[in-house]
């Protein structure tokens, strides 16, 4: 079963996940390496920005690249003491990721 993120269904991936990586770094010169990392990546693989959401005190930022190969989200999430990167990775659709949003 996939991790709950909140406002995100990430049960609409479940039958067709086939990895999750998660990376949680609580060191401040870990966290900015990662999210410059994650920014980069994002950049040089054309990943498409499918939302923003500021909730209290974390900023998350959803990125998606769907192939035929395999797809690929990724959350980027922005706590006040902690970064945290979640990639789900399997064959879906771009509807599948649209899915994601929808409660």
């Amino acid at each position: 079963t996939p991790p709950s993120v909140p406002g995100i269904d990430t049960k609409t991936l479940a039958g067709k996940l086939t990895g999750i990586q998660i990376i949680t770094s609580e060191n401040e010169t870990a966290q900015k390496k990662l999210k410059n990392d994650v920014k980069s990546i994002m950049t040089k693989d054309k990943y498409e920005l499918l939302m923003q959401m500021n909730e209290d005190d974390s900023k998350v930022n959803i990125y998606y690249l769907v192939d035929s190969q395999q797809s690929a989200v990724v959350m980027l999430i922005e706590d006040s003491d902690e970064v945290t990167v979640m990639v789900f990775s399997g064959k879906f659709t771009l509807e599948d990721v649209m899915k994601l949003t929808e409660e």
